[in-house]
């Protein structure tokens, strides 16, 4: 009997620690918003709908409207104090040279060295190496399963 109140009081304290002091966390984050800004001269005009973070500086970026299925790498450099751009740089557009998948969002994966990249168009998320090639990897969603008409391994 002791042992399960002991548990009680116990859960009962951390919960109540736990309510005091998640206002506070969330009280000291702030947000700050910043005008949108063009890098015309570095950075070419496109539908950017996604963006990955691969560490320091570097960036991989979906464009809905590239010519080609992949992704970009560009080199986003920012205040460390208060975030503001100070330059922008698009180094390269990396492609298998499939057609257009209407790319929409990216996202980085450290281990494998690959990026994720969902497509509107075909509803799959495909698997790229930092040098672009698509890789035997993809991520099943409800439209893929009964349509994938290759069995490459899954993740």
């Amino acid at each position: 009997m002791k042992k399960s109140l002991f548990i009680y009081l116990g859960s009962f304290w951390i919960t109540l620690v736990l309510i005091v002091l998640a206002p506070l966390t969330l009280m000291a984050q702030e947000v700050t918003l910043h005008k949108q800004r063009a890098f015309p001269k570095t950075v070419s005009a496109g539908n950017y709908s996604g963006i990955a973070w691969l560490g320091g500086s570097k960036y991989a970026i979906a464009n809905d409207k590239s010519p080609t299925a992949g992704f970009y790498l560009m080199t986003i450099e920012t205040d460390s104090l208060t975030g503001a751009l100070l330059a922008v740089r698009e180094d390269t557009f990396l492609t298998c040279g499939l057609p257009n998948r209407d790319e929409e969002g990216i996202c980085y994966m450290p281990q494998t060295q690959t990026v994720f990249v969902s497509g509107e168009k075909d509803q799959e998320i495909l698997e790229y190496n930092l040098q672009g090639q698509e890789t035997d990897w993809f991520v099943f969603t409800s439209q893929t399963i009964p349509s994938r008409s290759h069995s490459a391994p899954v993740r």
